[in-house]
């Protein structure tokens, strides 16, 4: 597969994310890996450079339940983003969903699933993880675990859907030949992902993470479903822009083909995007390092570990807004994960956001808590 990307971006020990972990569990997994990114002559996207070592350490991380945000339904922001992406689905279906059959693929712990299902969907979720048994436990539902490469089925489905999932996808090809099989003619195709044009823009390396094999953005997506028979498309970013739905609806007498001639325009893009990262890493570092210097604490909101990790001093702190990830680690052997509360009696003299696209929001709920307005900096304006 790599015969058709060439590296562009190289990221040396890249910390290997497999979302938020307990602090004191131990995976069969790495702590770092080398990352390499290329643009794939056939699928004209951004793909990462796999290897041995990476798809072994890939396996070991689904083999135990890896999933690198947080589960849907599991806090406020998650099942705001889930309602979100219901309601792109419905629009889609003319808001028919009661009695159709729906595919979703990786459907983690059920929670998008069941909602579908509760509002008439006749629902089957596919899942590798470990957290098909408990989902299928916890709902009810007809809940396989397998791949969509290992599954069969007589009757074909009105919707085949993820969340999260599609940028996961090693190969690509053989998934969606397998979703035309198991699509109706005129099904819809739809799938929610991150936009990387939110890191591109900014010249972050926050969506680079060995997990995501494939970068997508409303450019680069709409092509490729069209040429993969997905047609009359769309796309709809989220209200911050940083993830978005992409669909399509089956058309059986489309010709099978890739999007190859967007080849040149990507990678000029990805070109762009490395020399952008190589100058927004070391202003990072090189800030931090001097706040450092001078005596100052500093606390990271909502990421920023990929950063945290290239900095000697580990005095660092660590916060989110999401209840989810309060008392787990970014990655092992880093700093707990802290509620921003614990600002209120223990403050830092710097708390900045890496998180621009929720920068607005997130200031206005720090200050509603009586942190400093001053000491709350955008990661795009140190």
């Amino acid at each position: 597969m790599n015969e058709r990307i060439s590296p562009i971006i190289t990221l040396k020990k890249h910390p290997f994310f497999v979302g938020v972990i307990d602090k004191n569990v131990k995976k069969n997994i790495p702590v770092k890996m080398d990352f390499a990114l290329g643009v794939d002559r056939r699928f004209s996207i951004p793909r990462l450079l796999l290897n041995k070592e990476i798809l072994s350490a890939l396996n070991n991380a689904y083999a135990s339940g890896s999933m690198i945000s947080t589960p849907l339904g599991e806090s406020n922001l998650s099942t705001k983003r889930m309602n979100g992406f219901i309601n792109v689905i419905e629009k889609c279906l003319d808001y028919k969903i009661k009695g159709k059959r729906f595919l979703e693929i990786g459907c983690g712990n059920g929670c998008l699933l069941n909602e579908i299902n509760y509002k008439g969907g006749i629902v089957t979720g596919l899942e590798i993880g470990p957290q098909a048994i408990e989902a299928k436990k916890k709902y009810g539902l007809e809940i396989i675990n397998k791949s969509i490469e290992n599954f069969s089925c007589v009757e074909k489905f009105d919707c085949i859907f993820s969340y999260g999932c599609l940028e996961h996808i090693i190969d690509l090809d053989k998934f969606l030949c397998c979703c035309r099989s198991l699509l109706k003619e005129g099904g819809l195709f739809i799938h929610q992902v991150p936009n990387i044009d939110i890191s591109i823009k900014n010249g972050l390396i926050d969506q680079l993470q060995h997990e995501h094999i494939n970068y997508f953005n409303p450019e680069n997506a709409l092509p490729l479903l069209n040429n993969q028979a997905f047609t009359k498309g769309g796309y709809k970013l989220s209200d911050e822009g940083n993830e978005m739905a992409i669909w399509g609806y089956y058309d059986l007498q489309k010709n099978i083909g890739w999007p190859s001639y967007r080849y040149s325009k990507e990678k000029e893009k990805i070109e762009s995007y490395k020399n952008l990262i190589n100058k927004k890493t070391k202003y990072i570092i090189d800030t931090c390092n001097e706040m450092i210097k001078n005596k100052k604490s500093i606390g990271f909101y909502a990421g920023g570990f990929e950063y945290g990790l290239m900095i000697e001093n580990k005095s660092i702190r660590y916060f989110d807004g999401d209840e989810f990830k309060f008392g787990k680690s970014w990655i092992l052997n880093s700093p707990t994960i802290e509620s921003p509360l614990n600002l209120l009696n223990n403050p830092v003299d710097y708390l900045i956001v890496f998180k621009s696209h929720y920068f607005v929001q997130i200031k206005q709920n720090l200050i509603k808590l009586g942190f400093n307005s001053n000491a709350i900096i955008d990661i795009n304006n140190i």
